[in-house]
């Protein structure tokens, strides 16, 4: 998925608190892009049909009642990417410091306290260069290295970590390892920009690996998924194109089988992809 800036997800966030106790209606706070809103108080409309800011058209209902539609959370948070690494190592002690105060705590009037990060394994569209942890055919993936990006993302999710040491942490990979697919590269292309499956059993081990060094390093890997948005070939940068009956298939028969054998609790989390493609076929 893609992220705007260092930590932003959406051009707006809306955050409705409904069915806390003591709390008898709705309240609702906005997130801009373009600073006008920031975690900003907002009247949120309840009926009609249209965009968000026209507030006689725009249709948002909330169902708090016993009877409404429940969902799990597991937490808030925002994507660490390469260019995050490197934003936040160019900052100052003391800016670093009170920026993860404002991120991971409520100590601070600004802290938001996030409780899940999801991070990139090895290269994506937001990374300086084009890189894998295992860059040459290596069937044994005996020279697997997280070099340089990725040991630095271990550094800085362990900070996180001890700061909290309840954040979730995912992990998800823009593209395998080049040689594990059929073009050849990490890059997207108009064709063959597939996993080749006789490759298969080292695409699982490659994140078997990849959790155990990050456990080495300080960070428990809560959750992975086996490719970010798994329906995007997109050139210019790591994808992959993965079909749902492919995604079971690898999950069921070579990735969870890899995970458990190596005695790894790690979940799978399926179809990695924005809210707009809900359908993985």
């Amino acid at each position: 998925m893609k992220y705007q800036g260092i930590l932003v997800a959406e051009l707006l966030t809306f955050v409705f608190s409904t069915g806390v106790v003591g709390v008898s209606s709705p309240a609702s706070w906005a997130t801009s892009s373009d600073g006008v809103y920031k975690l900003s108080s907002f009247e949120a409309p309840v009926k009609g049909a249209g965009n968000p800011g026209s507030g006689s058209t725009w249709e948002l209902q909330v169902d708090d009642t016993s009877s409404g539609h429940k969902q799990s959370i597991t937490g808030f948070g925002a994507a660490v990417t390469d260019a995050t690494v490197s934003s936040f190592s160019a900052l100052s002690e003391s800016q670093k410091t009170a920026l993860l105060a404002d991120l991971l705590t409520t100590s601070t009037d600004d802290g938001v306290a996030f409780s899940l990060f999801r991070h990139t394994i090895a290269a994506s569209d937001l990374s300086g260069n084009v890189y894998a942890y295992s860059d040459e055919i290596d069937p044994d993936l005996a020279n697997f290295n997280l070099k340089t990006e990725g040991k630095d993302m271990v550094s800085w999710l362990s900070q996180f970590k001890s700061i909290n040491s309840a954040i979730k942490v995912v992990g998800s990979v823009w593209s395998p390892p080049g040689w594990m697919k059929l073009n050849g590269v990490m890059d997207g292309t108009t064709t063959n920009n597939n996993l080749d499956h006789k490759y298969a059993s080292q695409f699982a081990q490659y994140f078997v690996k990849y959790i155990q060094a990050f456990k080495s390093g300080g960070v428990d890997v809560d959750a992975i998924t086996i490719q970010n948005e798994p329906l995007n070939s997109q050139a210019g940068y790591p994808t992959m194109y993965v079909a749902a009956d492919e995604s079971t298939s690898l999950i069921q028969n070579n990735i969870g089988p890899a995970l458990k054998s190596a005695g790894l609790t790690t979940e799978i989390w399926a179809y990695d992809h924005n809210t707009g493609k809900f359908d993985p076929t």
